[in-house]
C-alpha cells in the first residue's frame, strides 16, 4: 500500500528518496524511449509517457528499505467493502496504474498482456512490501491496481475508437500501420 499523502509530505526522509528514485526512473525513460520506439515503430512521445507512468508506479510503490525480522503477513481484504472504498488511499491504488496502462495500450496494443504484466508487477511489489517496515501488503491493493490497469486499457481502446482507429490501423508511427523496418507499402498497388 502506498503511504497516505499527508504522511508522505510531512516526512522528509520519505519523499526525498522517492523523488530521487522518480528522477532516476524518468532519466531511464528518456533514454529507453528512443530504443523502444525504434524496436516497436511507436511514437517516441507515447513510449516516453508509458515509461513515465511505469516510473511513477515504481517510485511510489517500491519499498525504500527492507528488513527481515521474521515472517510478515499480507492482509486479505474485500476490495468491494463500501467502508473500504471510501478510503482516499484506495483511489490512489485504483488510478496509479491507469496512465501507464493507457499509454502502454497505445504503444503496444496488447491489452491482455499489459493487464497481466501490471497485475504481476503489483503482486511482486505487494510481496516486497511485506518485508518493509514502512509499507503494508494487502490484497485489496493488488485488486485495485489490476482494476486500474483494466481502466487504462479500456480508456485507450475507447480513445482509439473515438478517433476512428480500429485494430488494423496504427497511430504508433503516424497512422500508416506498423511494419517492420525495411518493409514499405507501394502506394499505387497496395503491395509490398
Amino acid at each position: 500500500m502506498p503511504l497516505p499523502i499527508h504522511v508522505f509530505l510531512s516526512n522528509y526522509t520519505l519523499w526525498v528518496p522517492t523523488v530521487s528514485l522518480m528522477a532516476v526512473f524518468l532519466l531511464a525513460a528518456v533514454l529507453l524511449s528512443k530504443w523502444i520506439s525504434g524496436r516497436t515503430g511507436s511514437n517516441r512521445g507515447l513510449v516516453f509517457l508509458f515509461l513515465a507512468g511505469v516510473a511513477g508506479v515504481l517510485s511510489i510503490t517500491l519499498p525504500l528499505r527492507f528488513e527481515f525480522v521474521g515472517l510478515h503477513h499480507c492482509s486479505i481484504e474485500n476490495p468491494l467493502d463500501l467502508g473500504n472504498l471510501a478510503d482516499p488511499q484506495n483511489y490512489l491504488n485504483l488510478f496509479l496504474y491507469t496512465p501507464a496502462a493507457f499509454f502502454g495500450q497505445l504503444v503496444f496494443r496488447r491489452g491482455y498482456r499489459l493487464v497481466a504484466s501490471f497485475a504481476a508487477t503489483s503482486a511482486a511489489i505487494e510481496f516486497m512490501q511485506m518485508f518493509s517496515p514502512d509499507r503494508s501488503c494487502t490484497s485489496s491493493d493488488f485488486v485495485l491496481n489490476a482494476c486500474g490497469s483494466v481502466i487504462g486499457v479500456l480508456a485507450a481502446q475507447l480513445a482509439l475508437m473515438l478517433v476512428g482507429i480500429d485494430g488494423k490501423q496504427d497511430i504508433r508511427a503516424g497512422g500508416e500501420g506498423h511494419r517492420p523496418a525495411g518493409k514499405s507499402r507501394d502506394a499505387s498497388t497496395g503491395s509490398r
